[in-house]
């Protein structure tokens, strides 16, 4: 009897020993991610591992989150979805982040993340094309508005003085000339008489 006891206390313990052991070694297993391929332009398989009981795997880009398709997994430790290379990535590597959790659960994601390298896809540069042709005149354009009148001038030299005429002989041409004038309505006068 004492050793049916001994025997079946026994296997209890070695029971919860092992069980001790399978979960230690649930739990020493760490999640990762594979990206296949590494490195490319346009998209990626994501392939999990270990994610055991985690039901709720989110990504992100460089710390910004991203699209996966699909984006729903059925439970179980491992996983496969693909991400596309978000526009505007600039040539290099950039860090891709898987977190696990357990939806509704208040433990803290487990995090695992893994490099993809985008290639740079521009080419060399190309050779200068020739000249085209010179393209047709335009229209003129309107006149432009008058502008504020310029400075003036500096002042000219001074002319030089006329010179003095007699007083006399400036009055004498002047009564040479009413006499002419006088004569002629005389002979005007005459002509209408006749």
């Amino acid at each position: 009897m004492n050793r049916l006891r001994f025997l079946t206390a026994l296997a209890l313990v070695l029971a919860v020993v092992t069980a001790l052991f399978a979960a230690g070694d649930a739990h020493s297993q760490t999640p990762s991610i594979e990206l296949t391929p590494n490195s490319g332009f346009s998209s990626f398989t994501v392939v999990g591992s270990d994610f055991n009981n985690l039901t709720d795997i989110t990504f992100t880009w460089d710390g910004d989150p991203v699209d996966h398709f699909p984006d729903r997994f059925l439970d179980g430790p491992t996983f496969t979805t693909i991400i596309t290379v978000p526009s505007g990535s600039r040539p290099g590597r950039h860090t891709v982040t898987a977190y696990g959790s357990i939806i509704e659960s208040s433990d803290p994601p487990v995090t695992t993340s893994a490099t993809f390298t985008v290639i740079d896809t521009t080419g060399p540069q190309g050779t200068q094309g020739l000249d085209g042709e010179d393209g047709a005149s335009g229209l003129p354009g309107s006149p432009g508005s008058i502008g504020p009148p310029g400075p003036y001038g500096p002042q000219g030299n001074q002319g030089r003085p006329g010179e003095e005429t007699n007083p006399g002989i400036n009055m004498a041409a002047i009564l040479l000339a009413l006499g002419v004038i006088a004569l002629n309505f005389v002979l005007m006068a005459k002509k209408s008489l006749k």
